[in-house]
């Protein structure tokens, strides 16, 4: 029997030499406070939402030595896609943006097959990839339950 599949803060080579981590809710390590967050982060489940508040502007705990992020919490439906297209693209151009320029980019949502999956997709094929190839690198080289619906699939393949 093969070892589950952890998503936490697995890095995911995009195009032009561009990385992102990609990261699920519930592979989150248990039993501590997880210190290390990204620079920016594009969070696809409010199951999130929690955590921002660490990294909010103006509330620092004495705890909290990490550097400021940048967080974004957009939830979409579970195997859905988002209700603003246009909204979710210039999202997904900013992260990209921070990513291209350095920046420790995450990715995440609760499961991390769906929606993380098929942001990753999307964010190849705004690089330039085929939507086909974008939906089957991210199968194979990420995770092979990437992009679950064919409303997922969709999306990849109107991305642009």
């Amino acid at each position: 029997m093969a070892a589950p599949m952890s998503h936490w803060r697995e890095p995911v080579d995009l195009l032009e030499g561009v990385t992102v981590f990609a990261s699920a809710w519930f592979d989150r390590p248990q039993g501590h406070i997880d210190m290390d967050w990204p620079e920016v982060g594009l969070y696809l489940d409010g199951s999130w939402a929690s955590v921002t508040m660490l990294c909010s502007p103006g509330f620092r705990p004495r705890f909290a030595r990490f550097r400021p992020s940048k967080l974004l919490v957009y939830p979409w439906p579970d195997l859905g896609v988002p209700r603003e297209p246009a909204r979710f693209t210039r999202a997904l151009r900013w992260i990209l943006h921070q990513a291209a320029q350095g920046k420790r980019a995450e990715i995440g949502c609760a499961g991390g097959h769906g929606r993380t999956g098929t942001t990753l997709a999307t964010m190849l094929v705004l690089q330039g990839m085929s939507p086909k190839r974008a939906a089957q690198r991210v199968r194979r080289t990420y995770c092979h339950e990437a992009i679950e619906t064919r409303s997922q699939m969709h999306m990849i393949h109107t991305a642009g």
